[in-house]
């Protein structure tokens, strides 16, 4: 086998010389026959002829020997490669334009797929990355109508579970917050990662310098110690080895530094550093913040997911309170990860499958084209003795060359447009980043090979229908009469149309539902507003009094800077990361359930500044301090859930364990979470009379709020040089970050919806430029029997409608179906809204007749 391996490779790479050594050794064999048959008697020419006649056909042999080579086939697919290069070359403008065009559609599948590859593809680097579940609780919250899916665990909860001897799976667990990091010279505000000392096994993560938290560490005594993460540990230490040991203030609480993570150890969320989860309850403690667990669990090998999740259904029953029972879910860690990108990146991949189905009608119809002219060419090889099957697999060659050419091509395309998708991995800190590797080298490969399938199969049965027995004038004169031909260019431009129509409906409605959202009222001014946050070290603000002290001192200092105008304050700001709940009661009703309403502690001056109006009643002043008698205002919202037929004022009520206080006034609705979400029952107190421990200011400027930020912080640090500042962001910033990802999707989606919209604008005015020049003779007999040019043009015009116009119907009927898909994408429009469909399809209409206008 090695030997016939050797000689079919010597036979590939020594053809040449083979063959000069064969026609040797025949050129012999016949001249000793003829010497011979010259000896026998034979003139020299009677002793050739009959040598030659008894040796046999010597081109027939030369083809029997080729053939025992063993290497014909891929002789004959090097030739035909050859001639499909030499064609192209011949036809420049044809294959710029063709290759071009395949780019395009190829280039924007690349590059989607190769964020589909980073996210949904590429395993989790973690050791046995399928073993990693996400524990999730299916329960119903009493303020809930119907039950919902939670990663989030009660502290007791997993303190519980943890006690279970028998658990089915390894468990750890982990909580994100932030806290104070001071000690050096400037103070800063730090991710937190509380958590249980097998997290980091669990990951298979050892840290880089130091050491790893000891079993069982985080519920002793000394429970004060930190993890650096790798960044955080070289630009606030400078890389020093010599921090292990060292003391850090989070939260104006010692930590001795243990270790230090690694460079590239992939968490599950973005932490600057970890700690134990024990402590992580006692930084949060004095803020009414007590973290909320996440569990990770990890499924031993022999056991079924199914059957751990029974199994862990029935330990979290016989441990929770009967109101606070559900059912455990067993969820991919991966899949968890990538839940909140994954329909988006799905919706990606189907629009730019769409465009790459139309860029290969498109080129379709040009090689259809070609091969019209090409009729009389494949007569002559026909005639010369080529098969039907060999002329398929020369067109299926060329057409191979075109889409391996554009592959190439689209792959350089999309290494500069997948910098731009990788905003949709930002959310993911497990993923490590969109590159280019065998998995995407091969979906290049196999969409560019099924592209050149497409491309070459019809080309290539018009042409197979030429008879065998056609001679070359016959081929040359049935150029214009391929009705089939025709018949078959005008079905791809309808079905290219119809595609079009999908994509643009849904970019259409998709536009319409981004409108639409940034038309909604925040119920607040952002205009000229600087917002900032200051979260307060528990030990040095241990109480409601000296927090408001503090906050009120900050807030007086700012409105002496210049261009400061306002200064509303707030616990919780809208649009933030977080918002302060609460239960309620109010007296003389018994509410239903624990419902639970908003909070925000704030100034005088709040409602003011950000524009939200009183509806009735008065204010809250700067004389409700501590001391005086609790007043509270609502918004329109709680009103008219909880009063909706009675006046409000004078009303007690109590939130958040505090005292009762008295209903003074009401103002109107604010979106706190995003414009997508209606407002929620909203409860104000005044932060002099309930202090709390983090405040957000949004500061009111005379002209550009991000240029009074060093002021701002400078006023901070002159009141306590250990309080940070941050989230140093301006109002309308936190407005464009709530609709961002709506904004990336309508980029994204109307770019592929124009792109497929303009190739099949160049569709139609390919086949109506076609047809002009099949028909250009019969246009001059027209109009030299007198029609006129505008007749001719109608006539024209109306054969680019004829084309359109179905593809609008089916493309309709398909948007339809296909656009509901995105229907939770949508914002205050409906899947079916017949205004985007009737402008679609005029927009549509429109195009078709300016393509079909240019020929």
């Amino acid at each position: 086998m090695i030997r016939i391996l050797y000689l079919r490779l010597r036979a590939l790479f020594q053809t040449e010389k083979l063959d000069a050594r064969m026609d040797e050794e025949m050129r012999s064999h016949i001249e000793l026959q003829t010497h011979e048959n010259i000896q026998a008697g034979m003139r020299p020419d009677e002793a050739r002829y009959a040598a030659l006649r008894q040796f046999g056909r010597v081109e027939s042999i030369k083809v029997v020997c080729r053939e025992q080579r063993g290497t014909h086939w891929l002789e004959n697919l090097i030739q035909d490669i050859r001639f499909g290069l030499r064609m192209l070359r011949k036809n420049p403008g044809f294959t710029a334009v063709a290759v071009m065009t395949l780019a395009l559609g190829i280039g924007v599948n690349c590059s989607v797929f190769s964020v589909m590859n980073a996210i949904l593809l590429r395993p989790l680097p973690y050791p046995e990355p399928n073993q990693l579940v996400q524990v999730m609780k299916n329960w119903k919250p009493s303020w809930r109508d119907q039950a919902e899916l939670s990663s989030d665990f009660g502290v007791k909860e997993l303190s519980a579970l943890q006690k279970e001897p028998n658990l089915p799976l390894a468990i750890a667990a982990y909580a994100g917050h932030e806290a104070n990091l001071s000690g050096g010279e400037q103070p800063e505000r730090v991710s937190c990662g509380g958590v249980t000392p097998s997290f980091l096994q669990m990951l298979g993560i050892n840290p880089a310098v130091g050491r790893n938290f000891f079993p069982a560490e985080d519920r002793t005594v000394d429970s004060h110690l930190v993890i650096l993460g790798y960044p955080l540990w070289q630009h606030r230490f400078s890389g020093d080895a010599q921090v292990i040991g060292k003391t850090v203030l989070l939260n104006d609480k010692g930590c001795r530094v243990i270790g230090v993570l690694p460079a590239d150890s992939k968490l599950p969320q973005k932490f600057d550093l970890l700690i134990p989860l024990e402590f992580s309850e006692e930084l949060l403690k004095p803020k009414h913040m007590a973290p909320f667990p996440r569990i990770l669990g990890r499924i031993p090998d022999g056991m079924n997911r199914e059957k751990a999740q029974r199994r862990l259904t029935e330990i979290y029953a016989a441990t929770s309170p009967p109101e606070e029972q559900g059912r455990i879910v067993l969820r991919g860690f991966h899949e968890q990860l990538v839940s909140s990108v994954k329909p988006s990146l799905w919706i990606f991949q189907g629009a730019v499958i769409m465009v790459l189905l139309i860029a290969c009608v498109n080129v379709t119809n040009l090689l259809l084209a070609r091969a019209s002219s090409r009729r009389k060419e494949m007569a002559v090889r026909s005639a010369l003795g080529a098969g039907r099957l060999r002329i398929m697999r020369q067109l299926l060659t060329e057409s191979f060359l075109i889409s391996v050419l554009g592959g190439i091509l689209g792959l350089f395309l999309s290494l500069g447009a997948r910098h731009a998708l990788e905003v949709l991995t930002t959310k993911l800190p497990t993923t490590e980043g969109v590159s280019i590797d065998s998995r995407m080298l091969g979906f290049t490969l196999a969409i560019s090979l099924l592209s050149g399938v497409f491309l070459g199969l019809a080309p290539a049965f018009s042409l197979m229908r030429l008879s065998a027995g056609d001679s070359p004038k016959e081929a040359a004169r049935s150029i214009t009469s391929g009705i089939n031909t025709h018949r078959l260019r005008s079905l791809l431009v309808v079905s290219e149309v119809s595609l079009s129509i999908v994509l643009l409906l849904g970019a259409g409605l998709l536009i319409k539902s981004f409108i639409r959202l940034r038309g909604v009222n925040p119920g607040f001014r952002s205009d000229h507003m600087l917002s900032l946050t200051v979260d307060l070290n528990p030990p040095r603000y241990p109480d409601p009094r000296s927090q408001a002290d503090y906050f009120d001192t900050l807030i007086t200092r700012l409105q002496s800077l210049p261009g400061v105008q306002a200064i509303a304050a707030d616990a919780t700001l809208p649009f933030g990361n977080w918002a302060l709940s609460s239960g309620l009661e109010i007296e003389g009703q018994t509410l239903r359930g624990n419902p639970t309403v908003f909070i925000g502690i704030v100034n005088a001056d709040y409602f003011k500044t950000l524009g939200i109006s009183q509806i009735r009643g008065q204010p809250l002043t700067d004389r409700d301090r501590a001391g005086k008698a609790g007043v509270v205002v609502v918004n329109e919202r709680f009103v008219r859930r909880y009063f909706p037929s009675e006046d409000p004022l004078g009303k007690r009520i109590q939130t958040w364990g505090d005292e009762w206080k008295t209903i003074v006034g009401v103002v109107s609705d604010v979106r706190l979470a995003g414009l997508e979400q209606p407002p929620e029952p909203i409860v104000y107190h005044s932060f002099l009379q309930t202090g709390v421990g983090i405040m957000s200011l949004a500061v009111k400027t005379a002209g550009e709020p991000m240029k009074l930020s060093g002021a701002v912080k400078s006023c901070a640090m002159e009141i306590d040089k250990g309080q940070p500042v941050f989230s140093l962001v301006t109002m309308e910033q936190r407005l464009k970050d709530s609709i961002e990802p709506k904004r990336i999707n309508v980029i994204l989606l109307g770019l592929f919806a124009t792109l497929a919209g303009g190739l099949a604008a160049l569709g139609i005015y390919g086949v109506i430029s076609f047809l002009v020049n099949q028909r250009t003779h019969e246009i001059g007999i027209r109009i030299a029997l007198g029609a006129s040019p505008r007749s001719v043009q109608r006539m024209i015009l109306e054969r680019g409608l004829v084309l359109v116009l179905p593809g609008i119907m089916l493309g309709l009927l398909g948007g339809i179906g296909l656009t509901r898909a995105i229907a939770s994408q949508l914002y205050g429009v409906p899947p079916t809204d017949p205004l985007t469909f009737c402008a679609v399809s005029l927009g549509v209409i429109l195009t078709a007749l300016l393509a079909s206008s240019f020929p």
